[in-house]
């Protein structure tokens, strides 16, 4: 008898035991439905997504899902719906989309979404519910979402570093090019004083060919636009060097003082350097 009882009392807690496993894998397998937006501050006006998404383990045969009606609050109205299914696994998923937009500005419930489903082989009608949803309107969602505040004032941030950085470069492209400059004028006007100097020297002792070529070379640097000295220089070196010509002194002097006028026109630059331009021209 004794045995008989404890057979007894393992087979009913044996039943219970498989009857709540039962329970339990159904309930896990159980669809989910979860309700999200992708801001929890929007436009005001602006369209905006909804989205609910019904998933469950298991075949995708498994259940008959009715689609969700979101319960929108007043103020809020939709303006479209999508639907899209995917396979992972096990794991199927049915997304909905509603396309949907606040009328005025204010804080706003969507009440959570009930759906409706059928078990395999089953006639008795189940739901699932998501969480319900709060979101706020203003005249101006770029502003006010945390995420994308934090994200305009980077690229503000940004911004400022790459214009300063152009403004540096720009800079130092401006110095380097006025250093050139000043380099290539400084290197001109060294260029000019020698030649200068040739000139006299030449005068002194007498070599008139070489004196009408360097005046030539120093006519044409500081006086390009004097096309009338020029042809007058190179007139006279082709008679010196082959015609054999002396021109008189008082040419030479002439020529040798309009080149150091025009010498130090250029040489002096401003008027700290006018003392030498008085020296070229006494």
């Amino acid at each position: 008898m004794k045995t008989k009882r404890v057979l007894s009392k393992i087979c009913s807690i044996s039943s219970l035991l498989l009857l709540l496993c039962i329970q339990t894998a159904q309930t896990h397998a159980a669809p989910q439905v979860e309700a999200t937006l992708a801001a929890s501050t929007v436009s005001t006006g602006t369209p905006f997504t909804l989205s609910i998404t019904v998933s469950w383990q298991g075949d995708a045969d498994q259940y008959v899902i009715v689609p969700p009606e979101p319960e929108l609050p007043d103020g809020v109205e939709k303006l479209s719906s999508s639907f899209i299914s995917s396979a992972s696994a096990d794991m199927q998923t049915m997304h909905y989309s509603f396309l949907v937009r606040a009328l005025k500005n204010g804080d706003y419930t969507i009440q959570p979404a009930t759906v409706k489903y059928w078990a395999r082989g089953e006639k008795k009608e189940s739901t699932a519910a998501s969480g319900k949803i709060t979101f706020k309107a203003v005249r101006f969602a770029l502003v006010e979402n945390t995420a994308t505040r934090v994200f305009i004032i980077c690229v503000a941030l940004l911004a400022v570093a790459v214009s300063g950085m152009g403004f540096v470069v720009l800079k130092r492209k401006k110095a380097l090019r006025q250093k050139q400059a000043a380099g290539g004028e400084t290197g001109a006007n060294t260029q000019a004083a020698e030649l200068l100097q040739i000139c006299r020297q030449s005068k002194l002792r007498g070599d008139y060919a070489e004196f009408f070529k360097t005046a030539l070379d120093l006519a044409r640097m500081v006086a390009p636009q004097d096309s009338a000295l020029s042809g007058n220089l190179a007139a006279m070196c082709e008679k010196v060097q082959f015609g054999g010509v002396r021109p008189p002194a008082e040419e030479i002097e002439r020529l040798l003082r309009q080149l150091e006028k025009s010498s130090g026109e250029i040489l002096s630059g401003n008027k700290k350097n006018e003392p030498d331009y008085r020296k070229y021209c006494k």
